[in-house]
């Protein structure tokens, strides 16, 4: 009987390891299209198969997970005399670098899509995410709304 409850205890290790890892769209807050919501979860999955990945946004980590600080911000990222909405993704990996910086739903300007995108490969946070005070790697989301006022 004991060794029974040892093989089932050893079987279940991994699922747990990478239990994190799973694309349920029911643990992100955003609200995001079909579209978007299947290349979130394409990154989600590729990104998992290199380790331990946990969704900022994931509600089920409330109070335990802590979000990058600090960042060094992107070099070039000058928004002035742009317009558009557009919703980025991107990894932040335990030493604070961003990686696999990703347009979720274009501003539908291809020039902003692609300085957005550019930029952001530069950025790094001086403090990576931390679970329960460990680092760990994240996926971040970054939202840039711009609206020309007339002025």
């Amino acid at each position: 009987m004991y060794r029974l409850f040892i093989l089932i205890l050893c079987a279940s290790l991994p699922l747990r390891a990478y239990g994190d890892c799973a694309t349920d769209s029911a643990r992100i807050k955003l609200a995001l299209p079909p579209e978007a919501l299947s290349i979130r979860n394409a990154l989600f999955s590729q990104l998992c198969k290199k380790g331990e990945l946990f969704d900022i946004t994931d509600p089920t980590l409330a109070g335990r997970l802590a979000g990058p600080r600090d960042i060094a911000p992107p070099a070039g990222w000058d928004p002035r005399g742009m317009q558009g909405e557009l919703l980025m993704e991107f990894a932040v990996e335990v030493n604070g670098s961003v990686h696999h910086v990703t347009v979720l739903m274009s501003s539908g300007n291809r020039e902003i899509d692609a300085r957005a995108v550019e930029s952001w490969r530069t950025a790094g946070y001086r403090t990576p995410a931390k679970l329960d005070g460990r680092p760990v790697r994240a996926l971040m989301y970054f939202r840039f709304r711009a609206i020309v006022n007339g002025r």
